[in-house]
């Protein structure tokens, strides 16, 4: 009787830690799934500022390298 008593316990422990691992299993998921939408968020709106502010400063850069270019060549010909 008393092995019929701790079997029971074990198994009632057992259940316990089962329904506790289904629990932290479903907090992860739900996690990991709040992780992976932040990201997917941040890289289609956050990235596409960042590339148009990119490609701004590149535009400018090689702008002003190009009209310092022809301001250097005019002055060589005017010369």
């Amino acid at each position: 009787m008393s092995e019929k008593h701790i079997c029971n316990q074990v198994i009632e422990n057992l259940e316990k830690r089962v329904n506790y691992l289904m629990e932290f299993k479903g907090e992860m998921k739900a996690n990991v799934e709040f992780i992976k939408e932040a990201i997917e968020d941040i890289k289609n709106n956050h990235l596409k500022h960042i590339n148009s502010k990119i490609n701004a400063l590149l535009f400018t850069v090689l702008g002003s390298v190009f009209i310092m270019i022809i301001s250097l060549f005019i002055k060589l010909i005017i010369k």
